[in-house]
């Protein structure tokens, strides 16, 4: 019983928290892996503060956590490690991309209104032929097709291509425009088209804008990717844990259910033989200590019923037995004190008898004397009246 105590206290204070931290390891991992994409999906910059509050928050959580486990070591520590990290890194990364997104719609607002004033300058101007001039508006609206198209792009092959038309919509559009007069070449019109030219260049801004954007989207999948994979070794490691954790407990479990059992058949034949025991060591008690008294006892009461007060009474032991004992004792005393008492009155009634029966014989003689006297005096009466006359 010792022994399955101290099991059930490790099981109390080691196992069974492990479980329960395990569990809630399992909740927190589900919790970083359905709220980690949200740094990357949400548009709202407080809505992703707040996801992120809560991912650090689960971290620290899971930290703490994995202290409960009994086999916390290094490599638990590397992985929350890096979780965090990883998630940390998608955080800045997704602020960083943040404010890329606010540069390229920066330049989208300067591109356009270019665009207008380029277009519409090239419509009214009067140094292209008109063939020319089409072409040149035509291919300008395709070129400012395919400058929206660069912020849809999602990769860097659709990004390559996309710029390589761009390239080439600018040569054939200054290939129009070498046939137009040197005063068109010196223009503010022409140094505006050259501007809106240059931005679907490589070497310009927005090309840059949009390879960073990609490279730092391709960044944010990866450390995505990255946390999602240590996350999934973290519950693997957890698992492998957790199913340790049960085997040794179904196990103890079973040996202390097998000890159980040979105790129960211990605690019977050993209850068995102490009620046997107890059952003989009663009886001859009983039989020995308790019968045998009260037999001498109702042989002592009928001695003493039958008149017979001399009679030897033994009190043995400090016990209901011997405390009839006493009683008997004491009732024997009283006894034998009203024998003495009856035998003292009835020889003071004796004598008080005969001393009345003197009494009564005197007062007969005084009574015959009295009668005599009488007598006597009627006779001196009589005689005397006699001698008078």
């Amino acid at each position: 019983f010792l022994d399955l105590r101290d099991k059930l206290q490790l099981l109390q204070q080691q196992d069974i928290p492990g479980l329960e931290a395990a569990a809630k390891l399992n909740d927190k991992s589900r919790l970083i892996v359905a709220r980690a994409p949200l740094l990357v999906t949400t548009e709202s910059n407080l809505k992703r503060q707040q996801v992120m509050a809560e991912l650090s928050a689960a971290i620290v959580s899971m930290d703490f956590l994995m202290r409960d486990l009994a086999d916390y070591d290094h490599y638990f520590r590397e992985l929350i490690a890096q979780i965090s990290n990883s998630v940390n890194l998608l955080y800045q990364s997704v602020q960083q991309r943040e404010q890329l997104q606010r540069q390229l719609q920066l330049q989208s607002r300067l591109i356009f209104p270019l665009f207008n004033r380029v277009t519409a300058g090239i419509g009214q101007s009067q140094w292209l032929h008109e063939t020319d001039k089409t072409a040149v508006l035509h291919k300008l609206h395709y070129f400012a097709g395919l400058v929206e198209k660069v912020a849809n792009d999602t990769s860097f092959n659709q990004l390559d291509y996309t710029f390589l038309r761009l390239e080439e919509m600018q040569s054939q559009i200054q290939f129009h425009l070498l046939k137009a007069p040197n005063s068109f070449l010196q223009s503010e019109l022409h140094s505006q088209l050259s501007q809106l030219l240059i931005i679907g260049n490589r070497s310009g801004e927005l090309f840059q804008l949009q390879n960073q954007q990609l490279d730092f989207r391709y960044q944010q999948s990866y450390l995505l990717q990255n946390s999602l994979d240590h996350i999934g070794q973290l519950a693997a490691q957890v698992n492998l844990y957790t199913d340790s954790t049960n085997q040794r407990i179904n196990h103890s479990i079973l040996r202390k259910i097998a000890s159980i059992n040979r105790n129960m058949q211990s605690s019977l034949i050993l209850s068995l033989a102490s009620f046997l025991a107890a059952v003989a060591i009663s009886w001859f008690y009983v039989r020995r200590n308790v019968l045998q008294r009260i037999s001498a006892l109702q042989q002592n009461m009928r001695s003493i019923a039958s008149a017979k007060l001399d009679t030897d009474i033994r009190i043995i032991g400090n016990d209901e037995v011997s405390s009839m004992a006493r009683d008997l004792k004491h009732f024997q005393d009283t006894a034998i004190e009203v024998e003495r008492s009856n035998r003292l009155l009835a020889a003071q009634i004796e004598e008080r008898v005969l001393a009345e029966k003197q009494l009564k014989a005197t007062q007969d003689e005084l009574i015959q004397a009295a009668k005599l006297a009488a007598l006597g005096q009627l006779s001196v009466g009589i005689t005397h009246e006699i001698s008078q006359p």
